[in-house]
């Protein structure tokens, strides 16, 4: 029979699966529900999983925020990993404004929460979104360093979409040095692994940045098809935040 719990464990379920549109309908459910019986944990989780679908399918970044800091209100402060989601989906939103400043002590907040929970696949991707932080500001002897840390804690933790994450920022940074094969060869990994797990948002944000290398390289016509695949997987998912990434290339 339902339950709030099951509820949720579906809707994150569809998260997993990058399917906003589901999401979007149940966890609001989970929330109504948690709400109703006073379940902290589960309606601040079910807000963080709105925060997600507000910025990356309605592309509403005051309603994104709103919901993520009503979430870390709510959670307890000794649930670190409920936490950690919350303060990575709060840093997000920092690096959608353009604020690095300010998403950077979310990402650090989120590293101590996934280091408290002691997974290993958290703290790589805690990570990985800081060394992404370092490589935005060109930073990259400082992003490689860390991304060489998440890349074992992914491989200690047996993560696909994590070690996925890792690949994708090391192509990009591979880019930035100008290492074409690298970077290529990076890519393409981030790919195998994200399709492997069912990671649509995740293939198709490796796509795009693979279709970048590939104009690097002159071979445009690779390009234009990275970029059209990618444009396949985001639609149905209603995306916002990649798709139109994909079109402008």
């Amino acid at each position: 029979e339902p339950t709030p719990e099951r509820r949720y464990l579906a809707a994150k379920a569809a998260r997993r699966l990058d399917d906003l549109p589901a999401v979007a309908r149940e966890m609001e459910v989970v929330r109504e529900e948690a709400e109703k019986t006073g379940n902290n944990r589960l309606h601040g989780r079910a807000l963080t999983a709105l925060s997600d679908v507000a910025l990356m399918r309605d592309a509403d970044l005051p309603r994104a925020k709103e919901l993520v800091e009503q979430a870390l209100d709510i959670l307890d402060p000794t649930d670190s990993a409920s936490r950690f989601d919350a303060l990575e989906a709060r840093a997000w939103i920092g690096w959608w404004t353009g604020h690095l400043t300010e998403a950077e002590p979310y990402i650090r907040d989120a590293l101590a929460a996934a280091k408290d929970t002691g997974l290993k696949e958290l703290e790589a991707g805690a990570l990985d979104l800081l060394a992404s932080s370092h490589r935005a500001r060109l930073e990259l002897d400082e992003a490689e360093e860390l991304l060489t840390q998440a890349r074992d804690l992914a491989e200690e933790s047996g993560a696909v979409v994590g070690r996925g994450w890792v690949f994708l920022t090391w192509m990009r940074i591979y880019a930035l040095r100008g290492n074409i094969e690298q970077a290529e060869a990076s890519g393409q990994e981030a790919v195998r692994l994200f399709s492997e797990a069912g990671a649509a948002w995740g293939t198709s944000r490796a796509l795009i940045h693979s279709a970048w290398v590939a104009w690097s390289a002159g071979d445009l016509t690779k390009a234009e098809k990275r970029f059209r695949e990618a444009i396949r997987l985001l639609k149905p998912l209603g995306d916002r935040a990649a798709l139109c990434e994909s079109q402008r290339g």
